[in-house]
């Protein structure tokens, strides 16, 4: 899911929740006569994809050709937030150039420069 682009012109994503598959209504065809189709079933690499967790962030520089994928380990280990806050479900807001993470009463603002980030393989 394209959340923006920064001050650099890179565009920011982040992994989006496929939509459910659609049963169809029964007793109806589709239009043209044919019979109707099974929904579609997930992709197989579906459970290997979300387990990767869903709060991944990339961005793309598109003068460089290249996506980039943030690193939480090392962002984290660096950042020292306070227990509360939790990375699960950052808010990036890629015009700001910044990134908010919350937890409970607490919450941590960060600049999106400062994170580290690897080219995606």
């Amino acid at each position: 899911r394209l959340l923006g682009a920064d001050a650099a012109g890179r565009l920011w994503f982040i992994p989006a929740f496929p939509a459910p598959p659609q049963a169809p209504v029964p007793g109806t065809a589709p239009a043209d006569g044919a019979a109707p189709a099974e929904p579609a079933a997930p992709a197989d690499d579906w459970a290997a994809y979300a387990a990767q967790g869903l709060g991944r962030v990339y961005r793309w520089n598109p003068d460089k050709d290249k996506l980039e994928r943030l690193v939480w380990t090392e962002a984290w280990a660096a950042m020292n937030p306070p227990a509360d806050v939790s990375l699960a479900a950052p808010e990036v807001h890629p015009a700001s150039g910044a990134m908010v993470l919350t937890g409970g009463r607490a919450g941590w603002w960060l600049l999106l420069e400062a994170l580290p980030f690897k080219p995606c393989t």
